[in-house]
């Protein structure tokens, strides 16, 4: 699915830089507690950090892509309805 695609991502970037959970919450600003939860539920990032990490993509005009969400939007399950009223 894209939005496993997409939690894969953000810790292959977070890899890639070589860096612990804590290092990488100090270039995102998110704190490393919630940055472990948005390895597995990546709609959760903010939008600026997801900028930052080049998950939403502009294109000329007003266009633009935002990774974090597949295509077509599932239903949202119980779990991830919990999670984000968690916040």
């Amino acid at each position: 699915s894209m939005q496993g695609a997409f939690s894969r991502s953000i810790q292959n970037l977070r890899l890639a830089r070589g860096e612990t959970l804590e290092e990488f919450s100090r270039y995102t600003g998110i704190s490393a507690a919630q940055l472990s939860r948005y390895e597995n539920l990546v709609s959760l990032v903010p939008t600026e950090v997801a900028i930052r990490l080049g998950f939403i993509e502009f294109s000329p005009g007003e266009n633009f892509t935002d990774k974090r969400f597949p295509a077509v939007q599932k239903k949202t399950s119980q779990e991830d309805q919990m999670t984000i009223f968690e916040q």
